[in-house]
């Protein structure tokens, strides 16, 4: 699967709200560079502009919490 298709599967498996498939989408996406949709960074409360490697480390850190 290329980059852009994961983070498609990513911001979809975000949007459902599930989170088995964003946590293990993430694990892939914790070196991506590209920028993260801003309506994405302001749903997660991260800064505009964000990378997708810095959702994935959201989703993962708060996976790991709960």
């Amino acid at each position: 699967m290329n980059d852009a298709a994961l983070r498609d599967r990513f911001l979809a498996a975000l949007d459902a709200g599930n989170r088995a498939a964003s946590m293990d989408l993430a694990g892939y996406l914790t070196g991506s560079m590209s920028p993260l949709p801003s309506v994405v960074c302001a749903q997660l409360g991260l800064p505009a502009g964000s990378a997708y490697s810095v959702a994935a480390h959201w989703v993962l850190a708060r996976g790991a919490a709960e």
